[in-house]
């Protein structure tokens, strides 16, 4: 009969802990595939699973309130949304020697895999908007790009026919960008 008394207050024990912890949190997909705005390098490295290939300019060379540009050369999986892109550019700025991470920059390999990153936005944030954009090529012209916001994020697509951007960038690019950025604090 002890041995029943004890199963059972085991058993209440363990269902007690159970019920206790909390489900693991989702990864925010409004700040960018696990990381956070403000964070260094390092730890968005340790978010993402993978260490930067190239810095330009190296971390030394970088002023005060000027960006360091990590970048991936090689194709990374993103750990939210399981896209690969075929190149991630983090941008940091250097606030007091302190580099944080106010932009994401994405390029995808084929026009494919574009639109289904865009359709995982659009699932995320809703159906984007079309707006124009203040950039101008050496033309003139403006030129619209694929537009979603979400409190503290902007994220945007900029497609090939973007001025500017069409020669480099073949599929387009994804533009992640802090709303508070510069920030002051």
């Amino acid at each position: 009969m002890a041995h029943i008394e004890i199963l059972a207050v085991l058993l209440a024990a363990s269902i007690l802990t159970a019920c206790g912890q909390a489900e693991p949190a989702e990864a925010d997909p409004a700040v960018f595939e696990n990381t956070a705005w403000k964070q260094s390098p390092e730890e968005t490295e340790k978010a993402l699973g993978q260490d930067f290939s190239k810095e330009s300019p190296p971390r030394e060379e970088v002023p005060e309130g000027e960006l360091l540009n990590c970048l991936y050369n090689s194709p990374i999986t993103l750990p939210v949304s399981g896209a690969e892109a075929e190149n991630a550019s983090f941008l940091y700025w250097n606030l007091d020697g302190s580099f944080q991470l106010s932009e994401v920059r994405l390029l995808f390999g084929s026009p494919e895999e574009t639109e289904e990153y865009r359709a995982y936005l659009d699932g995320l944030y809703g159906e984007a908007e079309e707006a124009e954009i203040s950039l101008l090529d050496e033309s003139g012209q403006y030129s619209a790009i694929w537009q979603w916001a979400d409190g503290e994020i902007k994220v945007s697509y900029l497609p090939p026919e973007t001025p500017f951007y069409s020669a480099e960038f073949p599929n387009g690019m994804f533009r992640f960008q802090c709303g508070d950025f510069p920030w002051t604090e």
